[in-house]
């Protein structure tokens, strides 16, 4: 079955539109058309992040590009994306500098979509707890809304430019997120097994639509610390397709 991928296509001007439909009969996968949809029309998705399009690499048929500006080792393989933070200095974000390591994805234009991702931290510095594992939204107007594992037992929400904030204890370095994206807000899902119901953490609703998707370890003291993220996925709501 060809791909149709069609919320990005259909924001795609008329000219480019024919540009495209000019490759669609020869296209057998996703992972193509996003390529050739990305050379033919551009994307300003990774604009806030420096990120050129000869960088975008593509994860489950994901697009996606690297931010690591404190050159932290970064694994990407089929079944799992490790980042490893150094004791040489922190690799904090939210800054105007932004050093910690991240994957930043492309939502593809979806409306409406869930993308969920299995965390797990790994502490090297057994008494330094400085840190979070997990992803957050940006929003177009630059809003970060954030949710991941923090320090050794906790789970936190927050989005500082709306003021929201919540941290629930947690028993496991391994957790399993969800976002779940609707045109009427944004429901943040977590829980402790693969095997558990979600349990709803907290749900936002944001004054803009959504920019990107961004898997991140961050630190705020030098320590070593490792963050493991599996089982990405990014699925249209409408069609349930991934």
């Amino acid at each position: 079955k060809k791909c149709r991928c069609a919320s990005i296509y259909n924001e795609c001007s008329s000219r480019n539109r024919q540009s495209i439909n000019q490759y669609q009969d020869l296209i057998d996968t996703e992972q193509e058309f996003h390529q050739i949809l990305f050379q033919l029309v551009g994307t300003n998705i990774f604009k806030d992040f420096s990120v050129k399009k000869e960088q975008v690499l593509y994860y489950n048929n994901i697009p996606y590009a690297i931010v690591n500006k404190h050159d932290r080792k970064i694994v990407v393989t089929s079944d799992e994306i490790t980042m490893e933070n150094e004791s040489d200095c922190a690799s904090n974000i939210w800054t105007t500098d932004n050093f910690a390591p991240q994957l930043v994805f492309d939502h593809g234009g979806m409306r409406e979509f869930t993308f969920s991702v299995e965390v797990e931290s790994v502490m090297e510095d057994v008494k330094s707890t400085e840190y979070m594992d997990g992803f957050y939204i940006m929003l177009k107007d630059g809003t970060h809304i954030a949710f991941g594992n923090f320090e050794d037992d906790k789970l936190i929400f927050y989005c500082d430019e709306y003021d929201e904030f919540v941290k629930i204890k947690r028993k496991s370095n391994v957790l399993f997120y969800r976002a779940i994206v609707r045109k009427d807000g944004i429901t943040f899902d977590y829980k402790e097994s693969g095997e558990d119901e979600y349990t709803n953490a907290y749900t936002i609703v944001p004054h803009t639509s959504i920019k990107n998707i961004v898997i991140f370890s961050r630190t705020w003291m030098p320590i070593n610390h490792i963050a493991k993220f599996r089982k990405i996925e990014l699925s249209n709501i409408e069609t349930n397709k991934k």
